[in-house]
C-alpha cells in the first residue's frame, strides 16, 4: 500500500484540489484509491458526497483515528 499525505499550515494552497486530481488519475489507471479527508473543513468530502460515483472512496475523518483507519 502507497500512501501520499498532502499537506501545508496555509489555507487556500490547492491540497483538496491536488489530492483529487491524483486520487482520480490512480483510480483511472486501475488502482485502488482511497481519499481520506482529514480537514475539519470537509471540502473533499463535500466532493465525495456530491459524486454519483462511488469510486475513488472518500472518507471523511479525525486526524486521531487515521492510524486505525489505514
Amino acid at each position: 500500500m502507497k500512501t501520499i499525505a498532502i499537506a501545508s499550515r496555509k489555507g487556500g494552497t490547492g491540497k483538496t484540489t491536488l489530492a483529487v486530481n491524483l486520487g482520480v488519475a490512480a483510480f483511472l489507471n486501475k488502482k485502488q484509491v482511497a481519499l481520506i479527508d482529514l480537514d475539519p473543513q470537509g471540502s473533499l468530502s463535500s466532493w465525495g458526497d456530491s459524486r454519483e460515483d462511488e469510486s475513488p472512496a472518500v472518507v471523511s475523518a479525525q486526524a486521531s483515528r487515521l492510524p486505525h483507519i489505514l
